[in-house]
């Protein structure tokens, strides 16, 4: 009886131990997420339009389809993207990361459309001392036909010693229109097959 007792109190006191250790953890993955996020920066990432009545949308990149950066695509079905969920607003990144974004523009008009990208401005102007965008304000012209729906892989890379809170990063999309296209933009059109 004495023995079973003894055993009974062992296995009693080892749940309590096996308790505490998952408290432990517990506590450390909370205080680790804490400080992860003290140590992040928030970015917005946004996108302005001028002459362009297509929305833009960024979504995270879906791992399992393809997500090279710079991967500029037209496709017919929306189901064909490299995407998981849309991005709306700001989000984390820690300084000495990259994150992988899909910049995504679907065309429901019946004609195609033209645009290019002016080059990006950050907010506050001293956070781009520390941050790289591999974006689309590259010179080119950009064309999507009707009823397509074209996207482009972007990333975003954090100096590891960055101090910066908050910065966001400004996008203008401009429109053209075909015929100007054609007359003084024909050669920087971006092949995006």
């Amino acid at each position: 009886m004495a023995v079973a007792a003894a055993a009974a109190e062992e296995v009693a006191v080892e749940a309590k131990v096996g308790q505490l250790m998952k408290v432990k953890k517990i506590s450390t993955l909370l205080i680790l997420l804490f400080v992860r996020q003290a140590l992040a920066a928030e970015v917005d990432v946004s996108f302005k339009t001028k002459d362009f009545p297509l929305a833009v949308k960024l979504y995270e990149p879906n791992a399992e389809k393809s997500k090279k950066v710079s991967e500029t695509k037209v496709i017919d079905s929306k189901a064909s993207l490299p995407i998981t969920k849309e991005i709306r607003g700001a989000f984390n990144i820690l300084g000495g990361e990259s994150k992988s974004l899909v910049m995504v523009i679907e065309n429901t008009t019946g004609k195609d459309m033209y645009f290019f990208v002016a080059p990006h401005t950050m907010h506050p102007d001293h956070a781009s001392a520390g941050f790289y965008f591999e974006c689309l304000c590259n010179h080119s012209v950009y064309k999507l036909p009707a009823g397509k729906t074209w996207y482009r892989v972007l990333r975003l890379n954090l100096v590891k010693d960055s101090r910066v809170k908050f910065f966001k990063v400004e996008h203008q999309i401009i429109g053209l229109a075909e015929n100007v296209v054609k007359e003084k933009y024909a050669k920087r059109i971006y092949n995006a097959n």
